[in-house]
């Protein structure tokens, strides 16, 4: 494991941490003002943050036994394309899958024969041109609008879930969410997502703390909201309503067909960039 690995792996822990210490925050304000916890979500949070933990552990070991793999020369190739992408500010999420199809399009090459120079004839240049190509905005902005609605089926199906393992007996289709959860779930795909992967690439130390100052102003939010616009509906119906989000097995489908023809949306989008 490289040292940029070690750091990557820091960085995931100290967030999942941070994500943590807000739900928390979050289960204990609820606790003491006497309102409803809803402790399998909370749980659901927790458990889903040291689980990241350990995909982004074993996706960079998987990682560094592929580019074993590769002949010297492929490698070094490959290593070369690495450097020019880390030293940019491109997202480090974005580097992780530019990367991703680089290994990938070696090792294919590796295999049938060819020589390396006929897929990167110049490993720097060859990661400028996948620089310039994601620099495009409207192309960062469709893949990040991406991300964003992926982490928000996510969201909704692992909530719904653990709502429906809590109240046993019910029907799948019946379990209701939170409309303030379902906002919650949308400003953190949307919004607060994308916002964190730029400060992460620049290396800023509000990428580490943002997950935090957000609970802490979402739920500052919600309870002024309560005690001075509670008499408007639409603030009541967030508050204290409840949203259908999987009503049938038709949309839970749709869910679950959805995210991976997004992702393949999203490869065919950087595949598309490289050829650029």
């Amino acid at each position: 494991m490289t040292k940029r690995d070690k750091v990557v792996m820091i960085s995931a822990a100290v967030l999942a941490i941070l994500v943590i210490a807000t739900t928390v925050l979050q289960a204990a304000t609820s606790a003491q003002q006497n309102r409803p916890v809803f402790w399998p979500v909370t749980i659901g949070i927790i458990l889903l943050s040291l689980f990241s933990v350990v995909f982004v552990f074993i996706r960079r070991v998987r990682k560094s036994a592929y580019e074993k793999k590769l002949k010297p020369d492929f490698f070094n190739a490959y290593q070369g394309v690495k450097d020019a992408l880390s030293s940019s500010e491109l997202p480090t999420v974005y580097q992780r899958e530019a990367l991703s199809d680089i290994l990938e399009l070696l090792l294919s090459a590796q295999a049938t024969g060819k020589a390396v120079e006929s897929v990167i004839p110049n490993p720097k240049e060859f990661g400028q041109r996948i620089l310039f190509a994601y620099s495009s905005k409207s192309r960062a902005g469709l893949i990040g609008l991406i991300d964003g609605v992926i982490a928000f089926l996510l969201f909704v199906l692992f909530s719904h879930t653990l709502l429906w393992l809590e109240q046993t007996g019910q029907d799948y289709f019946l379990v209701k969410t939170d409309a303030s959860l379902v906002l919650f779930f949308i400003i953190i795909a949307i919004c607060v997502l994308p916002f964190l992967r730029r400060l992460a690439a620049k290396q800023s130390i509000w990428a580490y703390i943002m997950p935090l100052v957000t609970g802490i102003l979402l739920i500052g939010l919600m309870e002024i909201s309560r005690k001075l616009f509670y008499a408007i509906p639409l603030v009541k119906a967030i508050l204290d309503g409840t949203v259908l989000m999987i009503p049938n097995a038709a949309v839970f489908g749709i869910y679950l067909l959805a995210i991976p023809m997004l992702l393949l949306l999203k490869s065919a989008i950087r595949r598309l960039a490289m050829r650029e």
